[in-house]
């Protein structure tokens, strides 16, 4: 099993790749740049299986991503080197936004020459193809996935993550004086000449951040990686039910 997983931005891809860690035991290889200059990528390792998670760089490249991720299977005869599973993991903005995108990649996989059988993405679930190659004698075949995060509100993985820490006992009310912190700054953010949070990115990032300013304030100068290695991730419900589908690597 060979997985390209592509997110936005490095929170994004730190996230995951804790996640994927801890839940399933994969080790840290190597880091690489992307082609096209889109972003870089980081490999792991578990038991034969490999996967590759790739921030792409923003909502808007998304597309080429999958593009790229779509012609390293088409040109490479090496059966080791190409994806068996691409999942593209977007936040959550809004139903429309959402929608829009899910409709520029399936437009990207439109090209019925590239396909044997052609496949669509869809939320939430594995979608079986058969990709050409430039091996015409040898197709591969490749499950595709959407997921965008949180899958039941609008947000981002730290929306999902804030909401599976609050689940733990003792987290509760700090996790919602977090989110009450900063929606009262963005509501006041005119009133009273607050410069601060001015983007939809910062003010979905925040509560989180101010949830581990107060939960580790002796920790949250170092590396937002260090930062997360506080986490049980093992114990996090909520992120392994919107994950679920990523239960392929227990296989």
């Amino acid at each position: 099993m060979n997985v390209m997983m592509l997110c936005e931005g490095e929170s994004d891809c730190i996230i995951l790749s804790q996640y994927f860690c801890h839940r399933f035991g994969f080790s840290f290889v190597k880091e690489m740049k992307c082609a096209n200059d889109c972003g870089r990528s980081f490999q792991y390792v578990k038991d034969g299986m490999n996967l590759t998670i790739q921030m792409v760089g923003g909502c808007k490249n998304f597309c080429t991503a999958l593009e790229d991720a779509l012609r390293v299977n088409r040109v490479n005869t090496d059966d080791e080197n190409q994806f068996t599973h691409i999942a593209v993991i977007a936040d959550h903005d809004s139903d429309r936004e959402k929608n829009n995108l899910l409709q520029d990649l399936n437009q990207v996989l439109k090209n019925p020459n590239d396909w044997s059988r052609m496949a669509t993405l869809q939320e939430g679930s594995w979608c079986k193809g058969i990709q050409n190659t430039d091996m015409v004698e040898r197709p591969v075949a490749v499950e595709l996935l959407f997921l965008s995060i949180p899958m039941k509100e609008n947000g981002a993985l730290e929306t999902l993550l804030l909401s599976a820490l609050e689940e733990k006992p003792g987290c509760e009310y700090l996790a919602q004086q977090s989110r009450k912190f900063i929606n009262e700054l963005i509501q006041n953010r005119e009133k009273k000449s607050i410069k601060y949070l001015a983007s939809r990115a910062e003010q979905v990032k925040a509560p989180l951040a101010v949830f581990f300013a107060v939960a580790a304030p002796t920790r949250i100068y170092q590396k937002q990686q260090e930062v997360f290695e506080m986490i049980d991730w093992s114990s996090l419900e909520e992120m392994q039910r919107t994950l679920q589908v990523f239960d392929i690597f227990d296989a």
